[in-house]
């Protein structure tokens, strides 16, 4: 920009001859620059963004993600539902009664039989998995409610209490880290956790197992590494 400037302003001063002169004077050093001075290349194709200075770990984390922003996307992209030794379960997004009207879907976690170990729902996060290091910290949060207990669109639904264990874990099913809530109330609430691996692993999944027949809700699920810039919660 000031260089062209510079040309333009020579060429015009001097249009009626072929050459333009430039006059440097090297005893001037000039401005001094910072050390401190730095170049940043910001992109949030690669997560610079989201899942990078922003350091959350889960991806599409209130299920709204769509084809809109890119085309093979969907409400659950990103996550994935894993029945155990021959459990019927289901997993869906839902709009009926969100956390918030600007956050209308939530998902569902859906148990019909609990044949064997129950049912996961896993997010990889960031670039196809999680990196976390042995002994530290990590925030779990998330929003959820009990939809039903036992079977769905029953005369007389159930009542009583689903477990939920929430883990860390490796590519082959290590468990990593865990923590265990006990979802009982059809109202939204937040629960929250710690979650400290046993070990280092770069790719490792947040995993959701429910293994009691129910349903329940889930939205905002958030994993967070505690050492963030000056220990600031969420960076």
């Amino acid at each position: 920009g000031l260089f062209t400037a510079l040309c333009a302003l020579s060429v015009s001063a001097t249009a009626d001859t072929d050459s333009i002169t430039f006059r440097v004077n090297v005893a001037d050093p000039g401005k001094p620059i910072s050390q401190d001075l730095m170049g940043v290349f910001f992109e949030d194709l690669n997560h610079a963004g989201d899942g990078g200075l922003y350091a959350e770990l889960i991806q599409n984390r209130s299920f709204e993600f769509r084809a809109t922003e890119q085309p093979t996307w969907n409400n659950l992209t990103f996550w994935t539902v894993t029945p155990l030794g021959g459990a019927k379960a289901n997993m869906q997004v839902e709009q009926a009664w969100p956390v918030h009207p600007k956050n209308p879907n939530y998902a569902t976690l859906e148990v019909m039989e609990p044949a064997g170990e129950g049912v996961k729902m896993s997010n990889l996060g960031f670039q196809g998995g999680t990196s976390v290091q042995a002994g530290e910290r990590y925030d779990l949060a998330f929003f959820t409610r009990q939809l039903y207990f036992g079977k769905r669109w029953v005369p007389k639904p159930g009542k009583g209490t689903l477990p939920l264990v929430v883990r860390l874990e490796s590519p082959n099913g290590d468990v990593l880290a865990e923590t265990k809530f006990d979802i009982a109330d059809r109202e939204w609430h937040r629960l929250t956790a710690t979650l400290t691996p046993t070990r280092s692993e770069p790719e490792a999944r947040l995993v959701l197992l429910a293994t009691v027949p129910g349903g329940i809700a889930l939205d905002e699920v958030s994993l967070f590494p505690q050492k963030t810039f000056r220990g600031r919660p969420n960076g």
